[in-house]
C-alpha cells in the first residue's frame, strides 16, 4: 500500500467539528504498536476526562481519524439508544429486559 503521508487522529469533545476548523498541533507523537494500538498522552487524557473504561468513537473524516469520547452508554453493552437510570448506572432497555428489570 503507497503511504498517503500523515494521517492525523483528532480527539474531539462532544461539539461536532466544522468544516474548515483548523487543528490545533500539541506537538506530540505517538509509535502504533504492533496490534495496532496507541497510548493517549495524560495531558490529553486530562484534558478531555477520558479515563480507563471510557468508550471512544472511532471516525473518519477525509485523511484524519477522529476520536470523541461517548459521554452516555450502557454499562452492559456499550449502547448510546434507549438508555435509563438505575442506581446511578446508565441501562438502556434492551439490556434492562434481558436482566428482567422493570421499566
Amino acid at each position: 500500500m503507497a503511504d498517503k503521508g500523515p494521517v492525523r487522529v483528532l480527539i474531539s469533545s462532544p461539539i461536532p467539528l466544522k468544516v474548515g476548523m483548523r487543528l490545533k498541533t500539541t506537538g506530540m507523537t505517538r509509535k502504533v504498536d504492533d496490534l495496532g494500538r496507541i497510548v493517549l498522552p495524560i495531558e490529553i487524557r486530562r484534558t478531555f476526562n477520558i479515563i480507563e473504561g471510557d468508550l471512544l468513537e472511532i471516525s473518519v473524516s477525509g485523511e484524519n481519524v477522529i476520536l470523541s469520547k461517548i459521554e452516555d452508554y450502557c454499562i452492559f453493552c456499550g449502547s448510546d439508544a434507549d438508555l435509563i437510570s438505575h442506581q446511578e448506572k446508565l441501562v438502556c432497555l434492551v439490556c434492562c429486559k434481558t436482566l428482567g428489570m422493570n421499566v
